[in-house]
């Protein structure tokens, strides 16, 4: 039978994973900002850190992003097989 962990397991990421794109949100908008401050005093190489920095960022959360979704997806696709299963066998009983 199945013990339950892996749907444990896929009920925890879930929470650090929306901190983790929340959190490298706002981070990627903070390098963002300094960027355009940094472009407008004319320090072009340390602008270019900042803006490497800030889309390296926003990469990190819409990955985040998308690995909340597909946890979230997996987790119904197993509960409705669990369902289906269910009403297999009270409609064919062994």
């Amino acid at each position: 039978m199945h013990s339950g962990t892996a749907l444990h397991l896929r009920r925890s990421l879930v929470w650090p994973a929306g901190w983790l794109a929340f959190f490298t949100t706002l981070a990627g908008a903070a390098a963002t900002a300094l960027t355009i401050i940094t472009l407008a005093s004319e320090h072009f190489v340390e602008a270019a850190v900042a803006g490497g920095c800030a889309i390296g960022l926003f990469a990190i959360a819409i990955t985040s992003f998308k690995s909340m979704s597909h946890i979230a997806d997996a987790h119904t696709r197993e509960v409705e097989a669990r369902r289906d299963h269910a009403v297999y066998r009270a409609r064919y009983p062994l």
